[in-house]
This record gives structure tokens, sequence and C-alpha cells, in this order.
């Protein structure tokens, strides 16, 4: 059944209890896209009940060994939010990926939409979400060309808008007062203890939000201390996460009645979520306004780097596969050299004071 709205928004119930949003009226301008080579059908832009707008390439980039970043979820929700609801002409052109990225942008694929009995996700445009989505496309349909899938890739070339920074930095005070802010909260009943254990770990370790709160008790090495995550966990392939102490001993005080190392406060045996409202309560006692969770990361390389540890080095420990990622913290690791010469300078020039030089009449 269909259903519309009257803020011309289109719903298809699929019989179950949840609803699906095929977008609003008069927003999509074509309903064809890339035609797979030997496939039936084109690739389509419309959702429907069973398929999203890309499954096509999606299906056959998951089969790669290194897959893109199209094949996960965050890809198929770029893909079916933003890419769907604005359509292509068939054939693809560069065109009518620049005209999508500028409707993202403009906010044009905005909605609210019903995941669930209580569920909802609200979809916003913007800059941001435009260069997300149209990397996650242009991801798909470079894949699908070397792999023969298609003729062209008509996001080659397509310039995309330009990646804006927002990037935030905990100075030790700071990352002190967001530890102290988790334990009273904690103390007080007003953050579980796996929400804040998350947390702590997040900012310890400099992992990604998704690589901890689905860790597994497989997943850790306590002989050596460290974290493997095989292909499909991590990013960027296999990765070790190196654990300190503090880390160390967050983890290992956890129970392990089920797999995970930090599962939900209720009985199911599946990665938290919803820590964007207890993440929201711990940045504001913590006074920490305009924190993400992904800046933890930021400032465990911020703080790495204050330490006097390379790039080289804080890209293994983040796990970017490539040093170029890391260049993003070239300043901080700047600050840090300038600060070791520095403390020589003054080294030197304290023994000088100490011991002055005397020149013998010969010289």
């Amino acid at each position: 059944m269909v259903r519309v709205h009257p803020s011309g928004t289109a719903y298809l119930d699929a019989g179950r209890q949840r609803v699906i949003t095929l977008g609003r009226l008069g927003a999509t301008r074509g309903a064809r896209g890339p035609r797979l080579r030997g496939a039936a059908a084109p690739v389509t832009a419309a959702p429907s009940p069973r398929r999203g707008p890309c499954d096509d390439l999606i299906r056959v980039a998951a089969r790669a060994r290194r897959r893109p970043r199209a094949t996960g979820s965050w890809g198929r929700r770029d893909l079916n939010r933003h890419i769907a609801p604005l359509g292509a002409s068939s054939p693809l052109k560069p065109a009518d990926i620049e005209r999508a990225q500028a409707d993202i942008a403009d906010g044009n694929t905005a909605a609210d939409i019903r995941t669930g009995a209580r569920g909802r996700a609200i979809v916003r445009g913007g800059h941001a979400a435009a260069r997300a989505a149209i990397t996650t496309f242009a991801a798909c349909l470079a894949w699908a060309k070397t792999r023969g899938l298609i003729d062209d890739n008509p996001a080659a070339g397509v310039r995309k808008i330009a990646d804006v920074k927002r990037e935030r930095f905990l100075s030790e005070a700071e990352a002190a007062r967001l530890l102290a802010t988790l334990d009273t909260l904690q103390t007080r009943a007003r953050i579980s203890a796996t929400f804040a254990d998350v947390i702590r770990v997040l900012l310890l370790t400099g992992a990604r939000k998704n690589e901890i709160a689905a860790l597994t008790w497989d997943e850790l090495d306590p002989e050596r201390g460290v974290i493997r995550l095989r292909n499909m966990r991590a990013k960027n392939g296999d990765k070790v996460i190196v654990l300190n102490p503090a880390a160390r001993a967050i983890l290992h005080a956890r129970p392990a009645p089920r797999d995970l190392c930090l599962p939900p406060d209720t009985a199911a045996n599946t990665p938290i979520v919803g820590l964007q409202k207890p993440w929201s309560r711990v940045r504001a006692a913590a006074q920490l306004p305009g924190l993400r969770l992904h800046d933890l990361r930021h400032s465990f390389a911020s703080l790495a780097a204050a330490d006097g540890a390379s790039l080289p080095m804080i890209a293994k420990a983040l796990g970017h596969a490539h040093t170029s990622t890391t260049a993003r913290y070239a300043h901080l690791a700047d600050d840090a050299a300038q600060r070791v010469a520095d403390s020589v300078g003054r080294r030197v020039d304290e023994a000088s004071r100490r011991a002055p030089l005397t020149l013998s009449s010969t010289t």
C-alpha cells in the first residue's frame, strides 16, 4: 500500500511493521541509471520494497577482497537516502552526478523517515552529505568499471565539493575533565557502565566507534595486549589496535557472559546503539560543546603528536591505509618537534652559562 502524506512524501507499506520512504513527489527526474553488462535490467534510481537503487553495483562490489566504501551499511544509506530520490537520466552522464551533488548540498533530499514502530531517521542535506554520497556512488561505479561490469565511469573527473574539516582536539586538561565526568555520571546512574566504557576506550585507543561498539572477545588478544580486527570489521583491511594499560584494564574488567566485550544492558547479544544521546549528556556535563565522538579519535592523534610521536607511528596506531590521511596532524607533529628543539636549546644554553668558554692566549 502506498500512502501519500499532505507534505508530499510517499511511503510504501511492505506489509511489515515498518515503512520505506520512496521520496517526495516530483523530486525524481528519472528512474534509470547505468546498465550493468549482462544484467536483465538497469540499476534503478527509485527504491523498491526489496531492493535499493544501486543494489546490483553493491552486490557485485561486495565480492571484492577489499571492498569499497559503498558496500557498507553507511554506503547503502547514502545511496538510498540521497542518490535514489534524485534519479538520473539513462545513460548516466557526469552532468547528472554534478546536478545530484548540487541538489543534495541544497537540501533537496532532506526527509523525515520512519524506520520502525518507534524509529525515526532525519535525513539532512548539506555540503558534507553531498560529498559523502557522491564519493560513495563514485566508489561503486569505479569498482564496477574495473571489473568490466559497466563500460564507463561517469563519476570520473567529477569535481567533488570541498571537504570542510570539522576537527576538534581535546587538550590534556579537557581529556581529564571528560574522564572525570564519565566517572561522576556513572556513579549517579545517569549513564550506563557500557556507554561510559565505550567512550573511555575510544579516547584511549583512537579507534572508530563501530570497532569498539561491536568488539568481541575473540578479537581481544590479552597476552599481547592488542585488538585484532579482521578485514570485514576494519575499514582498511586487517587492523591491530594496541591497548595501553588503561584501556586494557577497562576491557579486562568487563563481564564475559556473551560474545561481545561491551554488550548492551538488555539481553540482546548485539552491538550497542543509541550512543549519541548519552554522549550529548556527557558532553554537556563536561562543558565540551560541539565535541563529536569521532573527535576522540582526533584527540588521540593530537595527544600522541604532543608526546613526540611521528606521523608514520600515528598513522599505524590509527590504522590509516595511507600516511597522506595522517597529514592533517602534521602541524601537531611540528609543534612537538619545536618543543624538542627548544628543550635542547635551553639545555645547551644553561650548560654554557654554568661553564663559560675561556680562550687560551695562543688561540
